[in-house]
């Protein structure tokens, strides 16, 4: 869809409440979904966010992040949204959190930081404290990260986000930090399960 169609799309849409957006956007494409992460009204914004969950659309949202084809950081927070809502059922989106910790904005490094936190990538700890020892003495990144670190290194999440409750057991914090290849993916038997080890 063209900028100005999208633009239009939104423009006539803002006015409604969030279940008549939600009735017009459902018939839109996903990659209609990703664009309109960008847009200015929160409530447009956030119902194409919540769709794109609802439609596990992790890979094309990652690839939107790596290909910085969401253009705003209230974009790329709402894709941080619906990542940390997918828990470890989308262990994948470690590419994507890893492309936004270099990013400008403060809230989008957060959510990135929050996932790997809650995922329990210890094994991305030499990254993060590479990243740290690139940032200014007294930057609020530099506190995010080294918090970062310390849950990490505790094996405890709450220590970067005291008071996150994990109502849908998303991250699954009551059972073992799951194993990890190199590649961000969780270790899997031969049978499509998690493995123990």
């Amino acid at each position: 869809m063209k900028n100005r169609h999208l633009q239009e799309l939104i423009d006539r849409l803002k006015p409604h409440d969030y279940r008549a957006i939600e009735e017009e956007l459902e018939t839109q494409s996903s990659e209609t979904l990703v664009a309109l992460l960008d847009a200015t009204s929160a409530k447009v914004g956030d119902t194409a966010a919540t769709l794109l969950r609802q439609r596990k659309e992790i890979s094309l949202l990652i690839d939107a992040c790596v290909n910085s084809r969401i253009r705003s950081a209230r974009g790329r927070v709402r894709c941080m949204f619906v990542f940390n809502s997918s828990g470890l059922s989308a262990p994948e989106t470690v590419a994507a959190y890893l492309h936004l910790l270099g990013d400008r904005s403060a809230d989008v490094v957060y959510g990135a930081l929050f996932g790997i936190v809650f995922a329990r990538r210890r094994d991305l700890l030499p990254t993060l404290r590479e990243r740290l020892g690139c940032l200014p003495a007294g930057s609020p990144r530099r506190e995010d990260f080294s918090e970062a670190i310390k849950a990490l290194e505790a094996n405890d999440p709450s220590l970067f986000s005291p008071g996150f409750f994990d109502a849908g057991n998303v991250w699954r914090l009551n059972e073992p930090a799951p194993p990890y290849t190199g590649e961000g993916k969780l270790e899997m038997d031969g049978k499509g399960e998690k493995t123990d080890g």
